[in-house]
């Protein structure tokens, strides 16, 4: 027998004992449902459905801990188990049922899917973005395929150590045919660093957008970011700038568009030091070129970037920035007080003064965003971007 709670949920117990058997939610006119079978009042497994046919599988031990999981077909037959570590939840070993295979990891078996769906020609390219895949494709054994991976993150951390992922890339890059990254002064110190020869910088494709009219709104001056509230931001910083930049002029407001686990200590940070009345965080925006056409000028006090996307957004709503110095990117791009004014990392007192300035010279500030859009077109424009793909991958 069974209890309905709603349309998406019910409860079956056994008719003669009333022992809870099973929970069943989801969509059951689609058939995407799953089911929860209990014995002695403990969940076994956790069963998953898609349009009615049965897709996966989930084990668990009498203290609810995963255990295993199965994989099934679209006729609903069994293809692949694999076991889990009750007490780290780790992936253990995996039984390829359809091939009669067996892998240690789920390494081992994405290496053999590689080595199955990749003929090994030298026309075939592997392109590796995420740093954790990168040791199953070495794995794979590949001869003649070109394996090329690309880092668009910083490989060194805030705390200026190692990453392990990208520098395990880097350590066996000469098993690479190249390695691309998304700034020169990063690919400079790879080949300084790492004795690596193959080492490329190809920017993110960048999308040229209409310029954004600043709204008419002249009672305040905004300093503006848009940015994931992350520590690494450098938040610390940017109060102790509002704090001298509001001493002076205290019509300013410094608006922080996006959202993060930061969030609460940047609250903390804002009412410490007394600037409720000179900061708005303004929550996720899915409109950057709105948001950033509101700001007089855009100030960046990350202490890491991969490239720095979102400054050269706001240079390319030609507005003025006012960034660290930091690696990566700021560098490649902003050329010091022609397209944007670059301050050594952490010197919050000259930044607080180079953001006066340009509040005080709106003629000034104007040139400069228009001299920022510019060169940002002309250097990262999308063909010349696919130019240096076909070039690195040997395409033309």
């Amino acid at each position: 027998m069974y209890i309905v709670q709603d349309e998406k949920i019910s409860r079956y117990f056994s008719k003669t004992t009333g022992e809870y058997l099973l929970y069943k939610k989801g969509n059951f006119e689609t058939g995407n449902y799953v089911l929860d079978r209990f014995e002695n009042n403990q969940r076994k497994e956790r069963v998953y459905y898609r349009k009615n046919v049965l897709k996966r599988i989930k084990e668990y031990d009498y203290k609810n801990r995963l255990i295993s999981e199965r994989f099934f077909d679209e006729l609903g037959f069994p293809f692949l188990r694999r076991n889990i570590n009750r007490e780290t939840g780790k992936v253990g070993k995996i039984y390829l049922l359809t091939d009669n295979k067996q892998f240690e990891n789920s390494s081992e078996l994405c290496s053999y899917f590689l080595s199955e769906l990749i003929e090994d020609r030298s026309e075939n390219i592997i392109i590796c973005d995420g740093p954790g895949s990168f040791p199953k494709i070495l794995a794979a054994g590949f001869t003649y395929v070109k394996k090329y991976a690309f880092i668009y993150t910083n490989h060194i951390n805030v705390r200026n150590k190692e990453k392990n992922k990208e520098t395990y890339i880097l350590k066996n890059g000469d098993q690479l045919d190249g390695v691309i990254v998304l700034t020169e002064s990063q690919k400079n110190d790879i080949i300084r660093d790492y004795n690596l020869n193959n080492v490329s910088a190809i920017s993110n494709f960048i999308e040229i957008p209409d310029v954004v009219n600043k709204p008419n709104n002249d009672s305040k001056k905004i300093v503006g970011m848009v940015s994931r509230l992350v520590e690494n931001k450098g938040f610390v910083y940017l109060i102790e700038v509002a704090k001298i930049v509001t001493s002076i002029y205290s019509n300013v407001s410094f608006n922080i568009y996006g959202e993060g686990e930061y969030r609460s200590r940047v609250e903390e940070l804002i009412q410490e030091n007394g600037l409720e009345n000179n900061f708005k965080l303004m929550g996720y925006t899915n409109d950057p070129n709105k948001a950033i056409s509101e700001f007089d000028c855009v100030v960046s006090t990350s202490q890491i970037e991969g490239q720095g996307l979102s400054i050269i957004e706001a240079m390319l709503q030609q507005k003025p920035v006012v960034v660290f110095n930091v690696r990566y990117g700021p560098s490649d791009f902003i050329k010091h007080e022609q397209n944007g004014i670059l301050i050594e990392n952490k010197d919050t007192e000259k930044m607080a003064n180079d953001i006066i300035y340009l509040l005080e010279n709106e003629e000034t500030a104007k040139k400069m965003g228009k001299q920022a859009r510019e060169d940002i077109i002309k250097q990262y424009r999308p063909e010349m971007i696919m130019q240096q793909w076909e070039k690195v991958l040997d395409l033309q």
